[in-house]
């Protein structure tokens, strides 16, 4: 992750989040960390890229009803800060936690609102993602048609 520099003068900011970049977040306790310092320098959008990162690290550890509050949190401030990617990114992840849980329904749904935002942002990989996830989840809903449709 780039430095941020958020004003003249702010190398104590600047260094906190170099330290904390993402390769070197290890678990929660780093993540947690994270999360304070963009707090405290009210970075709406970091934060939200980072509980979406916190939800991923919660759903590994199977700690499913955490990740989507992770999720949704994230997404709320993505919304706020307009970053159509990480909310696409966000959606994507909620309906992959939906789908686990057996609600095909549900994941469609996230994965339908996730598109548009794909496409608004050029972001053809989480499109991709979204699609043969969709796909998945319009072949759970019986719709074979459909999923296969998602993959061509």
């Amino acid at each position: 992750m780039p430095a941020v520099c958020y004003a003249p003068g702010s190398v104590e900011v600047r260094g906190a989040l170099e330290s904390l970049s993402i390769s070197a977040l290890l678990g929660a306790e780093r993540y947690g960390e994270a999360l304070r310092t963009l707090r405290a320098v009210g970075d709406t959008r970091l934060t939200g890229i980072f509980l979406t990162n916190l939800g991923v690290l919660s759903q590994e550890r199977g700690e499913h009803s955490r990740a989507e509050q992770h999720f949704l949190q994230a997404l709320a401030l993505l919304e706020q800060a307009g970053d159509t990617r990480y909310q696409a990114i966000t959606l994507g992840n909620i309906g992959a936690l939906r789908q686990l849980a057996g609600d095909a329904a549900a994941a469609r749904d996230r994965y339908l609102q996730a598109l548009p935002l794909c496409a608004e942002a050029g972001d053809l990989r989480t499109e991709a993602l979204c699609r043969v996830r969709l796909g998945g989840a319009l072949a759970g809903l019986g719709d074979l048609a459909g999923g296969a449709e998602q993959l061509d």
